[in-house]
């Protein structure tokens, strides 16, 4: 009985930290969501262009991705960059950060750095705006602390939805009725995806 008991306590813990992560994730996108649906309310900040030439002092001999790591520290840039390499050419080098883009444009001659940047200032909207699309590991500590709270989230998800399954098969005689509604988890996701599916 006693081990019976602790195996519930503990499958209780891990439901309850879990619901606690989910509580958090969905707080943040219950704000932030509301706050882009009525953006009406919220002063929209202008985005600052600027360009920009400047002389290369060091040409790209090495690899794309190490030419953009030197652009970085020379211009003190911060975020997610890319690299794309166009068809007459010329490469751009992209850095994207909270409130900053900048694109960097190095023709095949390597002797002119072509410099275009967009600023913003963050404000509720903005930021609430930026957290809906960051994606991925790269691009700072800011990238990778969402990243990791977004992964944190899915697999909480999962253990929230486990462990309650757990607790409920335990006590099953107590709670009949839980059958329904485990059946209804399962039928109401797969009717709305066959709903859209065939939907003309």
């Amino acid at each position: 009985m006693v081990n019976r008991l602790n195996y519930y306590r503990v499958l209780k813990q891990i439901h309850l930290i879990s619901s606690v992560i989910l509580l958090m994730f969905i707080f943040v996108f219950l704000i932030t969501g509301i706050v882009i649906v009525n953006r009406n309310l919220f002063e929209v900040p202008e985005i600052e262009a600027t360009q920009s030439k400047v002389l290369v002092d060091r040409k790209m001999t090495g690899s794309p991705e190490k030419y953009a790591e030197h652009l970085k520290d020379k211009f003190g840039f911060k975020g997610r960059q890319t690299q794309t390499h166009e068809k007459n050419g010329n490469y751009n080098f992209q850095f994207n950060f909270q409130g900053e883009n900048h694109q960097i444009t190095l023709t095949p001659a390597q002797d002119t750095l072509y410099i275009k940047s967009n600023s913003q200032k963050m404000t509720l909207l903005s930021v609430s705006t930026k957290l809906h699309h960051m994606r991925g590991f790269t691009g700072g500590w800011e990238y990778t602390l969402w990243a990791i709270f977004y992964d944190l989230t899915a697999v909480s998800l999962i253990v929230f939805a486990v462990t309650g399954i757990l607790m409920w098969l335990k006590l099953r005689m107590r709670y009949t009725k839980g059958l329904w509604y485990l059946v209804a988890g399962f039928v109401l996701p797969l009717a709305i995806v066959f709903l859209f599916w065939f939907w003309r």
